[in-house]
């Protein structure tokens, strides 16, 4: 589109359109390019937000089975550290734990 400009302004300095014109046309073609930076900025920021919307939520589920997970040994520590459980209670326990745990 710059080539189109270069030819309009020699047009000009010869004579061929008048300066009118190449300022009118100068302007149509950096309206037309300040339309194209807009928009690759407006693809660019929904790209950005797409990728930060699902880094978030990423985030948030890594929060949550973090959070799930802590409940877990805590329990299991809990069980483990009493002393009025039967061994062969902590032994279920122990398997219900690592079962949820995905380990079995």
């Amino acid at each position: 589109m710059s080539a189109i400009l270069n030819e309009v302004a020699r047009a000009a300095e010869d004579g061929l359109v008048t300066k009118k014109e190449y300022e009118e046309t100068k302007v149509a073609f950096l309206e037309a390019k300040r339309n194209q930076i807009e928009r690759s900025v407006e693809l660019h920021n929904d790209f950005l937000r797409q990728r930060l919307e699902r880094e978030e939520a990423a985030r948030v589920d890594l929060d949550l089975k973090k959070s799930k997970f802590q409940v877990e040994v805590h329990r299991f520590q809990a069980v483990m550290g009493s002393s009025a459980v039967t061994r062969r209670a902590k032994e279920s326990a122990e398997a219900q734990f690592l079962a949820r745990m995905g380990f079995e």
